[in-house]
This record gives structure tokens, C-alpha cells and sequence, in this order.
């Protein structure tokens, strides 16, 4: 609206229950859940198996991060394009674990669908990203950071940008780097330009190798989301609604 030459434009966040989330973080898992965090770093991403999350370029910088870092990545989520990305991870040469294909306790990419707690799984993983190709405002990006979690996000329209990096200008063409935002990590959106797997696979190896550095970032990201709770939010809304009763 600011672009179109609209004025008077004010933007007032959501809010969400940071403490209730980080608190069903800390849930037990079902055994067979739990053994999962036993072996390799995890790698966890959550949202709906379908195109606007862009989970197939993942895969494939998964598979190439798997040849040289030994980890592990979960999938959340369920969607129209299951069957398609089962493919796409068997053709890159992962061995895949799912409750609709049987089940793999070794496997290197586990689909575990729609979880009641997604936030138990998080927090207990090295990494969250987020690969999405376009959002709204990603709520998931924020519930991991809410979780304590280091994240990498695909910059992608809009919101990664926003909750990781608020001071910095959008910019006027796609990143084609990983950029250490105040945050988290913001990257190429996979897949969409040539090179983008490779930073993707070379970023998430060299978090994998740094756990002191994911401890910083995970700190720094749950500081952030406390802009994001109703304290924060609400005074917003509470100061516009009286600015306008006076106007």
C-alpha cells in the first residue's frame, strides 16, 4: 500500500501465545518419536505438502548435504503433493520413512504427517527452515523461534524478511546468498534460481558443524518472537483506536 502511494499506512503484527507454545515444546514424544533425535542432527521443517511450500528443493539439498554431513531430515505436514515429493526423495536417493509408505527407523527423510504437537519435535531438532516459495506472514517460522530453535528461511514474499531481519529493506531482486540477518539466516528461495541448492546444502552443513553458533541464533530468535505476544501487540491496537476516537 506504502508503494502504491497510499498514506496513513500503519502495520500491526498478530500476536500468538509465545509462552504457551515454548511450554508444549518441552513435551514428551511417543518412543518412536523419540529415538529420532538419538542418532544425527535433525533438521525439522512443518507446513502443508504443497507447492507454495516448496518442500522438493529441499529434498534435493538435503539429499546433497546427506553425501558429505551426516543428518537427519523430519517432514511435518501433510498434502496434495505427498505421493509427489515420496517420489522426489526416492529419486534423489534417500531412504524414506512415512506412515503411508511403512515405516524406517534408520531412514534419512522421515514424513510423520499432521502432529497434535509440532513443538516437542522442534525444539528437540538442530535446525528449523523453511523453504516456502511465498507466504502471508509464517507462523511456523515464529512458533520455532518461539521454541528456542536456530532458523533459515527462504526470503521469500513476504514475512521471512520481516520477522527476521525488521530494520533491513526489502530488497529489489532475490538474494542469491545466505544472508546473516539479526534473526536468523535468510536464503535464496530453493530451487528458483542456478546455485540455489548448493548454498542451501553448504549453509545448513556449516550450522550443522556449529552448535555454539545455533545456540546464539536460537537465542536471539527467542528474544524476537516477544514482539509478537499479546504485551506487545495489543498496546498497538489500543494506542491506534484511541489516535482515531480523537481525530
Amino acid at each position: 500500500m506504502v508503494r502504491a502511494g497510499i498514506d496513513g499506512v500503519r502495520v500491526i503484527n498478530n500476536y500468538f501465545d509465545v509462552d504457551g507454545i515454548e511450554a508444549k515444546s518441552g513435551a514428551s514424544l511417543a518412543p518412536e518419536h523419540e529415538h529420532l533425535f538419538d542418532g544425527p542432527p535433525v533438521i525439522v521443517t512443518a507446513g502443508r505438502l504443497a507447492q507454495q511450500k516448496n518442500q522438493a528443493p529441499l529434498l534435493e539439498a538435503f539429499a546433497r548435504l546427506r553425501g558429505d554431513t551426516a543428518s537427519r531430515l523430519l517432514i511435518l505436514g501433510d498434502g496434495p503433493l505427498r505421493g509427489d515429493l515420496l517420489a522426489e526423495a526416492a529419486r534423489f536417493g534417500l531412504r524414506i520413512s512415512s506412515p503411508w509408505n511403512g515405516i524406517d527407523n534408520e531412514a534419512d527423510v522421515h514424513f510423520l504427517g499432521v502432529q497434535a504437537n509440532p513443538f516437542a519435535f522442534i525444539a528437540r531438532s538442530a535446525l528449523f527452515v523453511l523453504p516456502s516459495a511465498w507466504e502471508g506472514f509464517p507462523l511456523a517460522l515464529c512458533e520455532a523461534m518461539a521454541c528456542r530453535k536456530a532458523v533459515v528461511s527462504a526470503d521469500c514474499p513476504t514475512g521471512p524478511r520481516e520477522i527476521l531481519a525488521p530494520s533491513s529493506p526489502v530488497p529489489t531482486t532475490p538474494i542469491t546468498f545466505a544472508e546473516e540477518a539479526p534473526y536468523g539466516i535468510l536464503m535464496p528461495i530453493p530451487g528458483h534460481d542456478i546455485g540455489s541448492i548448493e548454498i542451501w546444502a553448504d549453509t545448513l552443513a556449516s550450522l550443522l558443524a556449529d552448535a555454539d553458533c545455533r545456540e546464539r541464533m536460537a537465542e536471539v530468535a527467542r528474544k524476537r518472537v516477544t514482539d509478537f505476544t499479546a504485551d506487545a501487540i495489543v498496546p498497538q491496537w489500543r494506542a491506534l483506536l484511541e489516535e482515531l476516537l480523537e481525530t
